[in-house]
């Protein structure tokens, strides 16, 4: 794998449009706009992306390690088969991205906007994503073990078989909200909201009702219906 030097880098992106195959060590991209890029195969070390403006950028077979992209315009980007864990996305416009594929463990995406945005057999344990716009997004057999959903709004979003046990989600608003054979197991729900959210093909063993706000005119299963009851003692027989 050839290795770029900042002022290479810089060049091939704005010129070519394309870097791949390359490692990226220490290189800062802060500030500088571009459209229509993409990074394949390359592996970013501590590289800046910081306040970045690149509507439709694409990384795919990436590797990043250290990787820093708060306040960037990203909206439409795509990230495809990628290592990413423990990159910021602090603040970031991420409208109608695309992830696939990724490890995104211990990323942050506070404050980011991440409305309409996609995640697709991704793995987010322990992923930050406090106080993020995620209205209509859409999460599909992904981990989110462990991750801090707090004050999150995820009004409309679609969750597919995405697993948030041990979970933080307390304040997070999933007022209609779909949820297609999820997991709860000993999330933390204190505040929550789940009003008209659909639940009915979830496993809600371990779903602590009465931590929830509101779950006022959600649909449940009559298994699902067992197991919230479950939780003050009382049993169908």
């Amino acid at each position: 794998m050839r290795v770029l030097g900042a002022d290479d880098a810089r060049r091939e992106l704005a010129e070519r449009g394309v870097v791949a195959d390359a490692c990226l060590r220490g290189i800062s991209f802060a500030d500088l706009r571009l459209f229509d890029v993409e990074l394949s195969g390359c592996r970013l070390e501590d590289c800046d992306f910081d306040g970045f403006d690149g509507g439709r950028v694409s990384f795919g077979r990436c590797a990043c390690v250290g990787l820093s992209m708060r306040h960037a315009h990203l909206d439409d980007a795509v990230f495809l088969c990628s290592t990413m864990p423990a990159c910021r996305f602090d603040r970031s416009a991420l409208g109608g991205a695309r992830f696939e594929e990724c490890d995104l463990s211990n990323t942050s995406f506070s404050g980011a906007g991440l409305a309409g945005a996609s995640f697709s057999d991704c793995k987010l344990l322990g992923s930050d994503f406090a106080k993020a716009n995620a209205a209509r997004m859409s999460l599909r057999r992904c981990n989110m073990q462990m991750s801090n959903l707090k004050f999150q709004n995820f009004r409309k979003a679609r969750f597919e078989e995405v697993d948030f046990s041990e979970a933080d989600l307390v304040g997070a608003d999933f007022t209609g909200a779909v949820f297609d054979r999820c997991r709860f197991a000993t999330a933390n729900l204190s505040g929550a909201l789940f009003a008209n959210a659909d639940l009915s093909t979830s496993d809600l063993a371990g779903f602590n009702l009465h931590a929830c706000k509101s779950i006022r005119n959600a649909a449940v299963s009559m298994c699902g219906a067992a197991q919230l009851l479950d939780s003050f003692g009382v049993r169908i027989v």
